[in-house]
């Protein structure tokens, strides 16, 4: 039987898909370290039958797989990861482990890193357009984050503080603030309690779109949600995060490729807004001011004016045409046999076994 529960509840845009990956593969050396990590990738499936109403007959079954698979490993440690938890109360993620995992959960702890709040919207924004072709703009984001209360982030942190103590461990998304300036070790300093830890192996597999890619990626969706809208979301969510690494993966030499940025007047209202956020949360978490630091310093790497993602601005109309055709092809595929068609442009390692 494990001893030790650490849960890893993001958040999104922190670096998540590298350390999961760590995990997975195992891809870490530490003397008289042992560990139980469950998931091929993450354990998302236990966090959305806590979100989604059409999941939550799952949630059972998914925690009681992984208690049974913690009372049946010898190993020391146990880490459950998911950034899907940011998006789950945190009572109510608390309230299901002391349910499923008694004996465990009452001594857990919980790990969190938090992205300073101009970079969250710039990382989120290119996301959103990768996976489901939003046709807002960066500042129609900005203003829908606002009214969901997204990058507050302070009162959801309070409340897992409230809940566990010290036990829940918050980390700024900031590398000078990180153990050798990253995420994954980071995060084992913390699991193994500052143990020595080698990481053989951080594969690259979320790095940022270019300007130029998130063009056609818009352009894809948007034409495929047209043509063929009884395509579900999550097909759509799937084509794009997986064509996003192909296109990554393809040399850019003598091409085009625009970093995207934030531009000037945006900035400042996201410094206006999130201002008195980023300071509860250097006072209340951290040691000195890392996220009001990277919040007041959004500005001046700011870019002069917003970028356009519209193919129109990027492609000649031969081009456009070409991408207009690659759509309908790939939107046939996906509305005949969807779960076929993601799997197959999947990279090797992240398939499911089944």
């Amino acid at each position: 039987m494990t001893q030790e529960l650490l849960l890893h509840v993001g958040d999104c845009k922190t670096g998540s898909t590298a350390l999961q990956s760590v995990l997975s593969q195992g891809a870490w050396r530490a003397p008289g370290q042992s560990l139980l990590y469950t998931a091929r990738m993450n354990h998302s499936d236990m966090a959305k039958t806590l979100t989604r109403q059409a999941r939550r007959q799952a949630e059972t079954k998914r925690f009681g797989a992984m208690r049974k698979a913690m009372e049946d490993s010898d190993a020391r440690h146990v880490v459950i990861s998911s950034e899907h938890f940011e998006f789950v109360d945190p009572e109510v993620t608390h309230a299901a482990c002391l349910k499923h995992f008694p004996g465990w959960a009452e001594e857990m702890r919980v790990v969190a890193y938090v992205r300073p709040h101009a970079e969250r919207l710039l990382s989120s924004y290119a996301e959103h357009v990768k996976l489901l072709s939003v046709d807002t703009s960066m500042r129609g984001m900005f203003e829908r984050f606002q009214r969901v209360g997204r990058m507050d982030y302070a009162p959801r942190f309070r409340k897992w503080r409230d809940l566990l103590g010290d036990r829940f461990i918050l980390r700024p998304m900031v590398r000078p603030e990180l153990v050798q300036g990253d995420v994954v070790a980071d995060f084992f300093d913390i699991l193994f309690r500052g143990a020595g830890v080698e990481i053989t192996h951080v594969p690259e597999l979320n790095t940022a779109s270019t300007v130029e890619d998130l063009a056609v990626l818009r352009t894809l969706h948007r034409q495929i949600r047209a043509k063929y809208p009884e395509i579900r979301f999550n097909w759509h969510e799937g084509l794009g995060k997986h064509y996003a690494r192909i296109l990554r993966d393809v040399p850019v030499d003598g091409v085009a490729a625009t970093k995207l940025g934030i531009d000037r007047a945006l900035a400042k209202d996201v410094v206006r807004h999130y201002r008195a956020d980023a300071g509860a949360l250097d006072a209340e978490f951290f040691d000195g001011t890392p996220m009001t630091d990277a919040l007041e310093a959004a500005p001046a790497r700011a870019i002069d004016a917003p970028q356009s993602l519209e193919p129109e601005d990027h492609f000649a109309p031969e081009t456009i045409r070409y991408l207009a055709g690659f759509a309908d092809m790939m939107g046939r595929m996906l509305a005949d046999n969807p779960k076929i068609m993601v799997r197959g442009i999947m990279r090797e390692e992240l398939r499911p076994d089944t």
